[in-house]
């Protein structure tokens, strides 16, 4: 039955054309695990599709079970790659179409599953992600790591359950917010004096690698900026390879799926407001910012943030840029908006 499913849709090709496709598949599966290693997702990603846009689409004869099988078997590793790069660029639904793919070609792949479960915990669907886990325990049964497996699990349903309080807290706390700063309320339009100095970054010319954020409550005018700290000959550096690895940080927290959660929740409670968003984002983002500015030896606060972003500055701006840090930058910045189908970055730098 499972063939039979697996062929359906497929072309049939001869013995030839079938160990090219394989070939071309452990090629493209190489090439991908290449990049993958080197830290680049998206150049993987863009190998592992091209893999299964070909194995999709063949089979071998009914009577070749031994060659359909080679078929299923490199396809939903392929699969699983795809959805494991998904997962690491914030593409839930990519990835969720690519583990279920994986899934059924095979039901009993609880690596398929796993991820399964971490795109819909991207998506915000806990209960369905719970009961994905219920599939890999399943899927484990006989097998001989299977306590590691088990053990994962229960891991991972600690942080749903963590997730869900944090969310309920979040709902809260921002209601609370909102009914303090008009932001329901007949008065919307107006908001809070602190506004600016919560937004941090919206000064600066909108779309140029502002990586680092808003920076959180105070008074914007006190403190010290990016380009005042620039020319402080005492101020914290970094090499070109610690901005490229704190970038690489800075991305893995914005693209945190609890994160982006919170995010998209503030966008939907300011109703896809910009200046409200701008004036709420500091504080949400602060809270993954903090471990970040300690673990570089940032001073946790306002003005470590701003000595932060100066440092990456040096990498982005003025005669010392540099292309690919530039571009690096540009898509961490992207990230701290939320889920991009939402749109919050055009909204708020391009005004769409």
């Amino acid at each position: 039955k499972k063939r039979d499913e697996h062929a359906r849709g497929r072309v049939l090709i001869d013995m030839h054309g079938l160990k090219m496709a394989l070939d071309f598949g452990q090629k493209c599966k190489k090439d991908g695990l290449i990049e993958w290693q080197r830290g680049n997702a998206e150049e993987a990603l863009a190998s592992w599709r091209q893999a299964d846009e070909t194995l999709h689409r063949f089979r071998a004869p009914a009577r070749c079970i031994n060659e359909n099988n080679m078929i299923i078997e490199l396809h939903g590793a392929l699969l699983r790659n795809v959805a494991q790069a998904a997962l690491r660029l914030g593409r839930w639904n990519e990835a969720l179409d690519a583990a279920d793919r994986a899934v059924e070609l095979q039901q009993d792949d609880h690596k398929a599953w796993f991820r399964r479960a971490c795109a819909l915990e991207g998506l915000g669907d806990l209960e369905g992600a719970r009961k994905c886990l219920a599939e890999v325990e399943n899927a484990a049964v006989g097998r001989p790591d299977r306590d590691r497996i088990v053990r994962d699990c229960g891991q991972k349903r600690e942080r749903l359950q963590a997730l869900q309080e944090r969310h309920a807290a979040d709902q809260q706390r921002m209601l609370q917010r909102g009914l303090s700063s008009g932001v329901f309320s007949s008065g919307r339009g107006r908001l809070p004096s602190s506004a600016g100095a919560e937004a941090g970054a919206e000064a600066e010319a909108p779309g140029r690698g502002r990586v680092e954020g808003a920076a959180p409550t105070g008074d914007r005018r006190k403190r010290p900026q990016p380009a005042q700290l620039a020319e402080k000959k005492d101020r914290k550096r970094l090499t070109l390879d610690g901005a490229s690895d704190l970038l690489d940080d800075l991305e893995a927290a914005y693209t945190d799926p609890n994160f982006v959660r919170r995010v998209d929740k503030l966008i939907q409670d300011v109703r896809f407001d910009s200046r409200a968003f701008m004036s709420n984002l500091g504080a949400v983002a602060f809270d993954v910012q903090t471990p970040l500015l300690q673990k570089w030896g940032f001073e946790a606060s306002a003005e470590g943030l701003a000595e932060m972003r100066a440092a990456l500055r040096d990498f982005t701006r003025g005669a010392g840029a540099d292309a690919r840090m530039q571009t690096r930058a540009e898509t961490v910045n992207r990230a701290l908006y939320g889920s991009p189908s939402l749109r919050m970055y055009e909204r708020v730098n391009l005004g769409a």
